[in-house]
């Protein structure tokens, strides 16, 4: 039996709990913000001359970009 919530869609497991089955949008929401201040953090990083660290911050913001746009089923 699936319930429509107003955080998403809800369905029962085998235990016959009630499960989210999808993300609230807040959640992809502050993963694109977080997502866009690491990016931001990493060109500041670029321009200090910190290249190892901005790797990193870089590529942690790409990834949570495209997490949060990614769609789940």
């Amino acid at each position: 039996m699936i319930a429509k919530t107003n955080t998403g869609r809800r369905e029962k497991n085998r235990d016959g709990r009630a499960v989210d089955t999808a993300e609230t949008p807040d959640t992809a929401r502050l993963m694109r913000t977080f997502g866009i201040r690491f990016l931001v953090l990493g060109l500041v990083l670029v321009v200090a001359g910190e290249t190892l660290a901005a790797l990193a911050v870089l590529g942690a913001g790409t990834g949570l970009l495209i997490a949060s746009a990614r769609p789940r089923s």
